[in-house]
């Protein structure tokens, strides 16, 4: 199979060209995209490509078997899944639509889900209708409609669509990516305050049943070599078992704070308003706000389970806890010298 692979930024997307390229079934990955922004120091043979128009994507995708398109997965936390998402994908789909190929794959966002109560874990026929008051959810609600109109007006054209957790997982640090470079930085010593050092235990916010979900990095690449390579079709929700606070806590032997969800985005917007950090509020919100999400679908057909239990992700944040309370401040770099980093993307 020759695949093409669309914004698969930062290590995360390396990590899928990776887990693509090494895959039995395909002899040929294509990345689109910005090649600075792809990580593309990789000991395994990828292309990169920097197509200008619909016409040149148009050109590229003809030769292809199935097509990727890995931006939402990715840019949760970046500023691009709020500015510049929609055009970019309309431009990838008006392109699969003149070329004539069969498979596409979308990673979407579990952000676009509608509120839901509290124990109730949704499933793919849940509104995507998104979390009123959310600028990013709008977007990412936007998107879902995009793909459904797609498929519509497509039906001979096998579309997927991975509705993504945040992805998280050790990566190289030596070029981090936006959320890399100052989330783990900002959990680490700014939001949950100078405790963080080699005298006093972790301090965390105890957000008591407050569930919230992420997913492995390598179980996302797996779930998008599944989605290549299976004949499926429709959205599955790729997540990570639900932990809390206390869980987190727990993995990093710290203490906890107790504090409600709406106290602890106050705390985050008020040390953004301090210029501790420069992530956007409004996806920590969408963080506190999304549903939890029943990955059965995704396990039944797509053949697909978490590699990763949840003690394997908490131990990978509390490394970079643990590395965070013995650096300077990250104000200007955020990097992590010599070490490896968590990132949520």
């Amino acid at each position: 199979m020759r695949v093409v692979v669309v914004d698969a930024f930062a290590s995360s997307g390396r990590s899928l060209l990776e887990a693509l390229a090494q895959h039995p079934y395909i002899d040929q990955v294509i990345s689109v995209g910005d090649p600075s922004l792809a990580l593309a120091k990789t000991e395994l043979h990828v292309d990169f490509v920097k197509p200008r128009s619909t016409e040149e994507f148009r050109k590229l995708f003809q030769n292809a078997d199935a097509v990727v398109y890995a931006g939402q997965a990715f840019n949760w936390f970046n500023r691009r899944a709020s500015v510049d998402i929609l055009a970019r994908l309309e431009a990838v789909c008006r392109g699969l639509a003149t070329a004539g190929i069969h498979n596409f794959v979308c990673g979407l966002s579990v952000g676009a889900y509608a509120p839901a109560p509290m124990g109730v874990s949704v499933r793919e026929d849940w509104p995507t209708s998104g979390v009123p008051g959310s600028h990013l959810s709008h977007r990412l609600s936007q998107a879902e409609r995009l793909i459904q109109r797609f498929h519509e007006e497509h039906p001979v054209i096998r579309t997927v669509s991975l509705r993504m957790a945040p992805v998280v997982g050790p990566v190289d640090s030596a070029a981090p990516s936006i959320f890399e470079r100052w989330g783990a930085a900002v959990v680490g010593r700014y939001l949950l305050g100078h405790l963080l050092d080699r005298t006093h235990r972790p301090v965390l916010p105890d957000v008591g049943s407050h569930m919230f979900q992420v997913v492995h990095v390598a179980d996302m690449a797996d779930a998008f070599c599944r989605s290549v390579t299976e004949s499926v079709i429709g959205p599955y929700n790729i997540a990570g078992q639900p932990f809390t606070s206390r869980h987190l806590a727990e993995s990093v032997s710290a203490r906890t704070l107790p504090m409600s969800p709406l106290g602890l985005s106050r705390v985050f917007r008020l040390a953004r308003g301090l210029g501790l950090h420069s992530m956007e509020p409004q996806s920590f919100d969408l963080a506190l706000r999304c549903p939890v999400v029943d990955t059965s679908h995704a396990r039944e057909e797509l053949g697909w389970t978490p590699r990763h239990d949840m003690a394997t992700v908490l131990e990978s944040f509390a490394d970079v806890l643990s590395a965070e309370r013995n650096q300077p401040s990250c104000r200007g770099t955020g990097r992590v010298s010599g070490a490896r980093s968590t990132q949520w993307s």
